[in-house]
């Protein structure tokens, strides 16, 4: 179902729930660009070329901002500072569902929170810097919890943090080299 777009000067533009942009006249669907990997729309408006994201146009058109999410104890005084969330980290899936209002923390939160889980399932290398033997691991965390003599969840956590870093840097860690599998 398309709804007018809210924004001022923009109202003779519709948009579903699914992010498609059309012209109401006409049903002309608007044509999607990719800007830093979030697609975008151009309009016309009083001479002037505006772009605007279309996962913020979704959620201005079909979101309640009373719904927001923010870490606890955090307090928003101005729902107009709010962001808008993209739940399974796809910013080309603009659908209302994947969608949510937050705060910038929850935001930033979220994206930490869930591309270190994403992270901890790249197989990573390890190469001895002595004998130049090679060891392969399915993921970060199990390279970490090999490494880590203690076991403790948090050992492991921190024995993989290091371990990415490294596979970032081309460094060492723990005495090996380390890097992603390809």
């Amino acid at each position: 179902m398309y709804k007018t777009i809210k924004e001022e000067g923009l109202e003779k533009w519709e948009i579903n729930e699914y992010g498609e942009v059309r012209l109401k006249r006409t049903k002309l669907i608007k044509k999607q660009q990719k800007q830093k990997g979030y697609c975008v729309v151009s309009f016309e408006t009083k001479g002037i070329k505006v772009k605007r994201r279309v996962h913020r146009l979704v959620a201005e058109t079909f979101l309640d901002k009373s719904n927001y999410k923010s870490m606890e104890g955090e307090i928003v005084d101005n729902l107009e500072t709010l962001e808008v969330n993209h739940k399974d980290l796809n910013k080309e899936n603009n659908h209302k569902s994947n969608l949510e209002w937050c705060t910038q923390a929850y935001n930033n939160y979220h994206a930490y929170k869930n591309s270190k889980l994403y992270e901890r399932k790249k197989p990573v290398i390890r190469t001895n810097i002595m004998t130049g033997e090679e060891k392969y691991y399915d993921s970060l965390h199990q390279a970490g919890k090999d490494i880590s003599k203690i076991k403790s969840q948090k050992d492991i956590d921190h024995k993989s943090t290091c371990i990415s870093h490294a596979c970032k840097k081309g460094g060492k860690s723990y005495g090996y080299k380390w890097r992603f599998v390809e």
